[in-house]
């Protein structure tokens, strides 16, 4: 993703030329401590040959001899941007505008190593400080929108052995999920140039059947309907000094139905009934941007089915060399869930490995366990309110970015284990969980246009 644009290249030549008056007529190599002359010719040289390295040694050894000033640091910026490493560049070009406040060149590099190592809010803020002319050309490469829609499909291989599954012992009810669709449509906008807002609905229609088992008579089943439609709002507002500010609330509705067992000389009937229910998250996090690192924490307020949890998480991501072509992430949330499964809260763990693998185009495989159910991620984007908890999470994501001009696709394929429950109601009127394991799989196809 590296780019160097025209005014870029344009004010970089006439710059350099400038200074190559002061700086041609020293030579000479030191041992030891380079005195002034003998660093800024040498590390002139070395810019002019495009040896990003050597630039990068000879300048960090004349900053350990306290020798420091703006064409100094503007070189050394200029090479650690020119090799891909903007997280070490971006304090570079930093130090360069505190020797010469209000600098082009140096503004505008610092703009782009924010922007190609992922600090977009960053970029985005900067934008708004630079001069009229500057702040012209990088508004043009700057979109204020982004529309973003996602189409889902999910499935269970082995349904239908599944709900041949009789643990026995009495009246069995089992509500088993066989697959279920999804879409979802929003839009992000930039309000201010610090702060983003997301806008967002969603659709969900779960495939489901619903099985009662009783003594000496064949199964019944029924096809019974399950949506749920949610409203998001998100927002991620850049403070200062590398600290943002996240947000997230989603609002959810469902409406169901299930089948009342009622006994009766012939076995039993099932009448129909039908539920609604009004859910909520809330999420608040901060995360700080460190060269190499992005630490975050984040807490969430969930209220499910009438139940309020409570989970807090933290999270580190490392970029080792410091821009998006690799990146580490590592997750831990602790939830305050309390089922027939799990009581007393549970841990969650998510990792995920990004990297680059074509020229606009990334991938990352990302691995999940805990017991993921009345829980919330990725700034109460996602939400797992309904049925059956997961166990493991195993997902591939293939992820293209400008690809089309304006236009990001993404594939996303999740492997879950999840854990199915059947009711079992003996003579005496006592209820029972049992369990079973069994796989999931769902495609998820994603698409954003920025303007």
């Amino acid at each position: 993703m590296k780019v160097e644009t025209g005014s870029i290249v344009n004010i970089r030549k006439s710059f350099f030329l400038a200074a190559a008056l002061l700086t041609m007529t020293f030579g000479g190599v030191a041992q030891e401590k380079m005195s002034f002359h003998e660093t800024d010719s040498l590390t002139f040289k070395a810019y002019l040959e495009h040896n990003w390295k050597e630039v990068i040694r000879l300048g960090k050894k004349a900053i350990s001899d306290e020798t420091d000033y703006y064409y100094l640091r503007i070189r050394i910026g200029i090479a650690q941007y020119s090799i891909g490493n903007y997280d070490q560049a971006i304090p570079s070009f930093k130090k360069a505008l505190d020797f010469n406040q209000g600098d082009p060149v140096a503004e505008e590099y610092l703009y782009y190593a924010y922007l190609f190592s992922g600090q977009e809010a960053e970029a985005s803020c900067l934008s708004a400080k630079v001069n009229e002319p500057l702040k012209d050309s990088l508004r043009i490469k700057q979109k204020q929108f982004k529309l973003y829609s996602e189409l889902g499909l999910m499935t269970v291989p082995n349904a239908d052995s599944l709900m041949a599954y009789n643990p026995g012992g009495g009246r069995v009810h089992n509500y088993q999920v066989s697959g279920y669709s999804f879409g979802a449509l929003g839009i992000s906008a930039k309000a201010g140039n610090c702060l983003t807002l997301t806008f967002g609905l969603q659709r969900l229609n779960f495939s489901i059947r619903e099985q009662y088992q009783l003594p000496l008579l064949d199964p019944f089943t029924f096809d019974v309907s399950f949506a749920e439609n949610s409203l998001y709002s998100g927002a991620q507002w850049y403070l200062k000094h590398g600290f943002t500010f996240l947000g997230g609330v989603r609002l959810l509705s469902g409406q169901y139905t299930w089948h009342d067992y009622q006994a009766n000389p012939a076995g039993g009937t099932f009448p129909e009934r039908s539920g609604r229910y009004r859910d909520l998250t809330l999420h608040a996090g901060l995360s700080k941007r460190l060269p190499f690192f992005n630490l975050g924490l984040s807490a969430d307020v969930n209220r499910f089915k009438g139940n309020i949890y409570y989970q807090a998480g933290a999270n580190l991501t490392v970029y080792p060399k410091g821009n998006l072509n690799l990146y580490l992430t590592g997750e831990l949330s602790r939830t305050g869930i309390d089922s027939a499964w799990v009581s007393d809260g549970a841990y969650i763990w998510k990792t995920i490995m990004g990297f680059k693998i074509a020229p606009k185009i990334w991938l990352e495989a990302g691995f999940t366990s805990g017991y993921l159910q009345n829980w919330s991620e990725n700034q109460a984007y996602i939400v797992y309110n309904n049925f059956d908890p997961i166990l493991k999470r195993i997902g591939l994501n293939l992820i293209s970015v400008d690809l089309f001009k304006n236009l990001d696709f993404s594939i996303r394929y999740n492997w879950t284990r999840r854990l199915a429950s059947w009711e079992i109601i003996d003579d005496t009127g006592a209820a029972h969980i049992a369990g079973q394991l069994y796989p999931f799989h769902s495609l998820i196809l994603g698409g954003t246009w920025r303007f």
